[in-house]
């Protein structure tokens, strides 16, 4: 076979394991998961609360800016979990679903930036 039919028989191979794979995967994602976030939003326009009201409670009780933030469910409560830069500490502040800030605390790590790779020592030169 020549290069140019082998090229064009491998591009439509390609496209033809794309057709089919895309679909199969896009209907092993995790309908629980949907179905929650649809549940927890439902709840949420029933208190009036948005994450950006939560983010704006977390920066006042913390004193400091908002880095990441996530939507948990407490019981039948939404919980708004926001990490803050204040001073030289990272904070995790706990808002209640009616915009209240109740804990706060040294967080442990920072989602998405504390993982195994990045806090492996660095290896010494010549080592």
């Amino acid at each position: 076979m020549s290069n140019r039919k082998w090229m064009i028989v491998s591009a439509l191979s390609i496209g033809l394991v794309a057709v089919i794979a895309i679909p199969v995967y896009a209907a092993t994602k995790c309908t629980m998961c949907r179905d929650e976030a649809k549940a927890m939003t439902e709840k949420l326009k029933s208190t009036n609360m948005t994450l950006a009201k939560a983010i704006e409670a977390a920066e006042k009780r913390s004193r400091g800016s908002a880095l990441t933030a996530f939507t948990e469910k407490d019981g039948d409560k939404i919980v708004f979990a926001v990490y803050c830069l204040t001073g030289e500490r990272v904070v995790v502040v706990d808002v209640d679903d009616a915009g209240n800030a109740v804990g706060i605390e040294d967080a442990e790590n920072l989602p998405g930036v504390h993982d195994e790779v990045a806090h492996k020592p660095k290896p010494k030169p010549g080592a």
